[in-house]
């Protein structure tokens, strides 16, 4: 009753009100501010709560005052991604993990730069605000290439990384230990850095190739990407990409393709966007023309035939595609001339190769194949990867010997450290070469002797 009196006594309230017709602007009424001069607010919180209670209140509500400036950066339309990451670095400085703030507050910051940084789409929010916490971002925005009035973002494939690092380090527990998941040293390009290449160059035409009948844009591609490679770069975009080479000096990359459309649901563009192997060997300026002639191709591949016919398959040609870039080390080991994991792969949640009706849909697929996992991912025609179900790790597809050694993967995929150059060798061959010398021999292959 206090409260309502206070209320009343600071807005003051009239019969009006109470007869207010909900279709019909409500009438202002004056704020009666020497209420809240006299301290009056203060004095009943003390009556109803306690000092304690009221002093830890209006504790809280100083820090959420200090940190009214993240969420409103991040709720600017205007504010650009340089803007962003300084009123970030300066909330972390003043709050570090943000803990007494209220949830509902530290929920808009988790929302606002999720947004911000990786996507709109709201089942990936709903998902991702669970997990990512402002520390996420702050490890984020020095790995970043973009311009000072940038509003880009990292693109789908990027979004999905970040996501699933954050639910492994954050599911794990003594009941259900994950173990260390080790995510490659990565860097972006946001995808506004697109943008900027094209404008740069004066390229604006090649946006309306989306429109053009499919066989027009086939025949128009080559051209593109060779329009494209003989582009220049805006500085920012050289500058980030000089200051990626010197951290992490000669070790092979892979600069993939992240764009906006990509991994989103129901739009997987699997295979259709480039993501391309360097060596990553020679001179700063010559690894320096490697890495920019990539990411080149991959601006270009959002012109190709095969993501814009996959585009209007789905309803998606209208939509404002941009392609952000992911910048990764290669996880692997040197063998002789050669650059190449153990094995590597792909692995889907859901199943929909089901061989066996004890395998659910929900058991989830993998598919591995030594070497670098590009066999896995573009599955070629004359090769086989090895296919494992998490849920249902002891139901084999291949049950026969014979099945076993005849679906059994032949051809491995390399980076040459020599010639700085992706290749792809016979397993046979290679193993002929180093024997055990390769990475976890014992646990990758198995030896077949008198049919066993």
């Amino acid at each position: 009753d206090g409260g309502k009196e206070l209320l009343q006594e600071i807005y003051g309230s009239s019969d009006e009100d109470e007869r207010h017709d909900p279709n019909y602007p409500a009438r202002p009424r004056a704020l009666n501010e020497q209420v809240l001069l006299e301290g009056k607010p203060f004095d009943l919180a003390n009556r109803y709560l306690g000092t304690d209670a009221t002093l830890a209140l209006t504790r809280d509500w100083v820090m959420e005052d200090k940190a009214s400036f993240l969420p409103s950066v991040l709720n600017n339309p205007r504010s650009s991604l340089t803007e962003v990451a300084g009123a970030l670095r300066r909330f972390h400085h003043l709050l570090a993990d943000g803990a007494d703030l209220s949830p509902a507050t530290l929920n808009g910051i988790h929302v606002g730069l999720i947004r911000r940084f990786l996507t709109d789409q709201l089942d990936f929010i709903s998902v991702a605000k669970e997990y990512i916490q402002t520390d996420d971002f702050l490890d984020l925005i020095d790995r970043i290439i973009h311009s000072d009035a940038s509003h880009g973002k990292l693109g789908g494939k990027s979004a999905g990384l970040l996501l699933a690092a954050a639910i492994l380090r954050r599911e794990g527990s003594a009941e259900r230990p994950i173990g260390e998941v080790k995510v490659p040293r990565s860097w972006y390009v946001a995808s506004e850095g697109q943008m900027s290449f094209i404008e740069y160059n004066d390229l604006d035409e090649v946006l309306q190739q989306k429109y053009r009948e499919i066989s027009q844009v086939r025949q128009e591609f080559p051209n593109i990407i060779q329009l494209f490679k003989n582009s220049r770069f805006p500085p920012e975009i050289v500058k980030g990409v000089s200051m990626i080479l010197d951290e992490v000096g000669d070790s092979p990359l892979i600069v993939r393709s992240s764009s906006l459309l990509e991994d989103r649901m129901g739009s997987a563009f699997s295979g259709k966007y480039r993501s391309l192997f360097l060596a990553n060997r020679g001179s700063k300026r010559e690894r320096m023309s490697a890495i920019l002639d990539a990411i080149t191709e991959v601006y270009a591949s959002v012109f190709g035939p095969d993501p814009i016919a996959y585009r209007r398959e789905r309803g998606l040609i209208d939509f404002h595609e941009e392609m952000a870039i992911l910048i990764q080390e290669v996880v692997g080991t040197r063998l002789g001339d050669y650059f190449l994991p153990a094995v590597a792969g792909v692995a889907f949640s859901n199943n929909e190769f089901r061989w066996s009706p004890r395998i659910k849909r929900s058991d989830g697929l993998i598919r591995l194949v030594p070497g670098l996992g590009t066999r896995a991912v573009d599955r070629v025609g004359d090769d086989y990867p090895i296919l494992a179900v998490p849920g249902q790790p002891g139901l084999r597809v291949n049950t026969t010997i014979d099945e076993v050694v005849r679906y059994s993967p032949q051809s491995v995929d390399v980076i040459n450290l020599e010639t700085n150059t992706f290749e792809t060798h016979e397993l046979d061959d290679l193993l002929k070469k180093y024997g055990t010398e390769y990475p976890a021999f014992e646990q990758v292959f198995s030896m077949l002797k008198d049919d066993v």
